[in-house]
Order: C-alpha cells, then sequence, then structure tokens
C-alpha cells in the first residue's frame, strides 16, 4: 500500500514521456516531396526567377533530404493552363499519403495578379509572348492558379504551399473543412492587392532561402512559423508576407524535419507535353550535382 504513490508517480512519468515521444514522432515526416514552378526563360526575363529556385531547391534537396521536382511553364504545344493543372494533379496522385507522415511543398515564382470582378481568384502569368516561328501554336501566357491548386484541396497529406508574387494572399477565401489531423498552410509573399519584390537582395524567397538555412543549422527541427518570423526578421519585420491556415478548424504548423538520404538516384524525367520538368531525388553520392552552374542549367533550360 505504501509503494502506491511511487507506482503513480512512476505511471505518470512514463505515460509522459510516451506522450512527448508520440508528439515527436508524429510530425517526423517520411515522405516529403516538392513541386517547385516557374515560367520558361523565354517568359521570365524580366524575373529570372530560376536565379532563386535553383539555390532554394538545392536547399531542399541536399539540406532536408526532399524530392524535389522543378517545372517550368510555357505557352507552347498546350495553354498553361492544362500545363499547371496537370502538374499539380499528377503531383498530388504520386506523393498524397497519410497526413503527419507525408508532406506536400508546392512553390511557384514568378507574376501574379486578378481580375477586379473575381478578387479571389489568382492569376500566374509569364513575362511576355515569347517569340516563335509562324507554325507554332502559342497561347496566352497565364493560367488560373486558384482553378489548378484544386487538387491539393483533397489531399491527405500535409500540405504547404508557398507563393512569391503579386497578390499572393488573395488566393485565400473559404477555409477547407477539417479532415482528420491534416495541416494545410499557405505562405505569401504579399497581402492581397498588394505587388511583390522580385528577385533580389530583398525578395521573398531570398529571405525564405536564408531563414531555411539558419533554421537547419540551428537543428532541432522548426515549423512555419519559426520560418515566417524568421523571414520577417530578415526583411526588417515586413508586413506583406503572411502565414495562413486553409483549414476551417485550428491545426498545427507544419515541422520542418530533414529527412535522411535514402540513396535515390538523381533523375531526370525528359517527357515534354508543353512546358519542362526535371526531377531531382535526394542521392548521397551525387551532392554537388546542383551547384550553382548545374543548378541554373537545370532550371532554365531542363528538358529543352
Amino acid at each position: 500500500m505504501g509503494s502506491k504513490p511511487n507506482d503513480e508517480k512512476h505511471w505518470l512519468y512514463a505515460s509522459n514521456a510516451v506522450a512527448a515521444a508520440e508528439d515527436r514522432n508524429r510530425d517526423h515526416y517520411t515522405n516529403v516531396a516538392v513541386l517547385m514552378i516557374h515560367w520558361i526563360g523565354s517568359l521570365d526575363e524580366d524575373l529570372k526567377a530560376y536565379t532563386e529556385v535553383a539555390p532554394l531547391a538545392r536547399l531542399f534537396r541536399d539540406d532536408c533530404g526532399y524530392e524535389i521536382k522543378i517545372v517550368q511553364l510555357d505557352n507552347k504545344g498546350s495553354p498553361p493552363q492544362l500545363q499547371l493543372e496537370k502538374t499539380i494533379a499528377d503531383f498530388v496522385q504520386q506523393h498524397d499519403g497519410p497526413s503527419r507522415t507525408h508532406l506536400l511543398i508546392i512553390y511557384y515564382s514568378g507574376h501574379g495578379y486578378v481580375w477586379r470582378d473575381h478578387p479571389n481568384e489568382l492569376i500566374v502569368s509569364g513575362t511576355a509572348m515569347a517569340e516563335t516561328s509562324s507554325t507554332e501554336r502559342i497561347f496566352a501566357p497565364n493560367a488560373n492558379w486558384t482553378q489548378a491548386e484544386r487538387p491539393l484541396n483533397s489531399a491527405s497529406a500535409d500540405t504547404l504551399v508557398i507563393l512569391d508574387c503579386c497578390c499572393a494572399s488573395n488566393v485565400m477565401k473559404d477555409r477547407l473543412s477539417s479532415k482528420g489531423a491534416r495541416s494545410y498552410e499557405l505562405m505569401a509573399a504579399t497581402g492581397k492587392n498588394m505587388p511583390a519584390i522580385q528577385p533580389g537582395p530583398r525578395s521573398y524567397t531570398h529571405a525564405l532561402i536564408n531563414a531555411l538555412r539558419a533554421s537547419l543549422q540551428e537543428g532541432g527541427g522548426f515549423d512555419t512559423a519559426d520560418l515566417a518570423q524568421g523571414i520577417h526578421e530578415l526583411r526588417g519585420y515586413d508586413l506583406t508576407s503572411h502565414l495562413y491556415n486553409r483549414m476551417a478548424a485550428r491545426t498545427r504548423h507544419i515541422r520542418f524535419n530533414p529527412l535522411e538520404h535514402r540513396g535515390f538516384p538523381a533523375s531526370s524525367n525528359a517527357a515534354r507535353e508543353g512546358g519542362s520538368s526535371l526531377d531531382v531525388r535526394p542521392d548521397s553520392r551525387d551532392q554537388d550535382s546542383l551547384r550553382d552552374g548545374e543548378a541554373k542549367r537545370l532550371a532554365s533550360e531542363a528538358c529543352k
């Protein structure tokens, strides 16, 4: 009888330890895939988004061990809208999985705008019509992001969308009904109807890269709130970028935990259906394959 308090104390300690371990493990993803979208070089001559897409891709791949797919939208062969819709739908179908073990990250860098009569529909666009021969079939270099991202709404995996463009926050409208323990967040470079700063030392992606690198160096894991705070500090506490919960219920922030390299071979997908793509998977034998020159080549000329 006299040992009962000690037994209860021991049970409580063990129970708390198990709960803490489960809490740590539940956000330790085993599968993380990153889709990075920007416009092909001829439609991105003013922004040159590849200059920031490449180092961010390198960071996700080499430092985090995430699987990367880079897609460049084009205006030849098929409409950019169909390219974007297919790209996101295929990505979800290939990488979706149970919440808290699977994480989908979708990143876009480029121009964005909204129509006055549709303020919650983000349109992403290239710079201008690229020069083409008279025999080429070309389309207007724009696509409705709000429409194309719909497959993300029905995904099971935790999902993070990162938009570095003008009017990024305009995609926020109705929050989704809760689906289990799923987290779905948006990191927007700009507020509603606000302009973005183009790639360079003051850009959102530049700060994202530096904040992500600093957090990884600190170790111990971090979440989107930590990352957003780091971005604000690096940009002088800017009030234009936002972190949104896209679920109706309050959910936890998405955590970043680097994965161990699993020996996947680096591979490229040269199938072109209007636009281009490149799969970059973590490979401990190929750590230098995305250095500056190669990264620029991969991001700007993949699958030409």
